[in-house]
């Protein structure tokens, strides 16, 4: 949160020096939802509720969408995944990739897309492809792979990127939430019980009380 609260420093500065710079914007929008979506809005001081750095990232990204960038189409397809248009985070997806072809998280927007969009194979592919791009990736890719694995009912091969995407970044909520699914569909119980206790204090340091 530390860090996210220092970006956002740097980004609205590019953007006073710039107005017409759409990347610092898609940036502050892509922050902002980072922030909204980890539950960490309030420890960054970003307004009184949890909801207040997601109204915060779609203002940005109004901005950004002015002078559109790979990262804003990438941003607004999250966006769209979350409100359950998954049709429409497809169609974000695959303009952040036609923009910028070789940018791996573009294709992991698109396999987040097509995960919700209940096209698990195709979204297996587009990782295995934002992987070859990027073979230095962050947990996220990891985490996309373990869903798309999750959608095929592949539950060991999910649990197994799932794992790994935890041990890359031990404050993965999402990787955590979706491998204590996995642990219990397998009947691993310590392991469960383990990672629940994990996961609800993670939420009590993070998530705005008034929210749940």
């Amino acid at each position: 949160p530390e860090e996210f609260r220092a970006a956002i420093v740097d980004f609205k500065k590019a953007a006073e020096l710039d107005p017409n710079y759409g990347r610092a914007y898609a940036a502050l929008a892509a922050t902002y939802w980072e922030s909204y979506t980890r539950y960490w809005g309030l420890a960054m001081g970003i307004g009184q509720h949890v909801h207040d750095a997601q109204y915060e990232a779609k203002q940005s990204l109004v901005k950004a969408m002015r002078n559109p960038t790979p990262l804003a189409h990438k941003v607004a397809s999250a966006m769209l995944v979350q409100a359950q248009q998954q049709q429409e985070a497809i169609v974000e997806a695959k303009l952040a990739i036609a923009a910028d072809p070789n940018d791996a998280d573009g294709y992991i927007a698109l396999a987040r897309a097509l995960s919700f969009a209940g096209r698990s194979g195709e979204a297996l592919e587009a990782v295995d492809r934002a992987m070859r791009l990027n073979p230095h990736y962050p947990s996220e890719y990891e985490y996309q792979r373990g869903l798309a694995q999750f959608g095929l009912n592949r539950i060991q091969d999910a649990t197994a990127s799932l794992e790994r995407a935890v041990a890359l970044n031990h404050e993965d909520y999402w990787s955590q939430r979706l491998l204590l699914s996995t642990y219990g569909l397998l009947g691993r119980r310590d392991d469960a019980t383990r990672l629940a206790s994990a996961l609800t204090t993670t939420l009590k340091d993070y998530r705005d009380p008034l929210s749940v």
